[in-house]
């Protein structure tokens, strides 16, 4: 009870003085830090419960956000690499929701983007984050190795966005190659994941001229607050290296299987 008395006059106290919240978005951003971290204390050493606890969470917390997810395929229950699109940080908690057995990789810095750092950083430990130093000039070289010890050592499901960042609403943008090369050389299935949502809530620098709503992450939450945000999400069949006589042929059918199925999202979001 104490900490979480403490929590909130802490996230209270930064957000309604320092950076000027309403008060209804102050309560949102606790309630979310209470399922995502409070809430789940006492399964941290427990890898499956956690997991499990994190699924159940991460459906309030996307009800809250009035995201609601509409699922079409299934992921393979083998060890894969699963690559996705990236708009928003709505993106990992769709993961998470349909299976919160896959790791992530991301940037070290991450959890400098919000401003309970030293708890976020707990978080992304819990949530099963493999951080790297983005930036560095061996980061790539890092990741790649990562990437397959955790598939091929570990046995682990890892995903990444090989945008490399977030995008504007629209089609999935160039790729980074070097995870798929890991997948190539080292035979890992890879298993794309295509989202589109119902209206553009991206949280980008990216783009033309980027909006107020997409510069800034409580901007972003208060326009998910006001209507309901469908989340398409298609998972594609896996596709093998060994159908493919090099990786950039692997790299390319994989992208444009990515942007049919964005396509047909964009298209079937037309009819509901």
């Amino acid at each position: 009870m104490k900490q979480l008395i403490a929590v909130f006059l802490i996230v209270f106290i930064i957000g309604i003085i320092k950076l000027k919240l309403n008060f209804n978005l102050v309560i949102i951003i606790f309630k979310k830090i209470f399922l995502l971290y409070l809430d789940t204390s006492k399964f941290a050493h427990n890898r499956k419960l956690l997991n499990l606890k994190y699924q159940e969470n991460i459906k309030k917390i996307l009800n809250m956000y009035n995201v609601y997810p509409i699922i079409s395929g299934k992921f393979i229950k083998k060890p894969k690499l699963i690559v996705c699109n990236h708009h928003t940080f709505i993106d990992p908690g769709l993961m998470k929701y349909i299976d919160p057995d896959v790791l992530t990789i991301a940037k070290h810095d991450s959890n400098k983007e919000f401003f309970l750092t030293g708890l976020l950083t707990e978080l992304l430990r819990r949530w099963g984050t493999i951080l790297y130093k983005r930036g560095n000039k061996n980061s790539g070289t890092i990741v790649r190795k990562l990437i397959k010890y955790y598939i091929c050592h570990k046995k682990e499901s890892i995903l990444v966005y090989p945008e490399g960042t977030t995008y504007p609403d629209g089609p999935p943008s160039k790729f980074y190659p070097g995870s798929f090369i890991v997948a190539y050389e080292n035979n890992i299935p890879v298993q794309p994941m295509v989202i589109k949502y119902s209206q553009d809530i991206s949280w980008t620098k990216e783009g033309g001229n980027p909006t107020p709503v997409q510069l800034n992450l409580y901007k972003n939450i208060e326009k998910l607050l006001q209507s309901k945000t469908t989340a398409l999400i298609d998972i594609l069949d896996p596709i093998y290296p060994k159908d493919f006589k090099n990786h950039d042929d692997f790299i390319k059918y994989i992208r444009l299987k990515m942007l049919k199925s964005w396509a047909n999202l964009f298209y079937k979001l037309k009819k509901l």
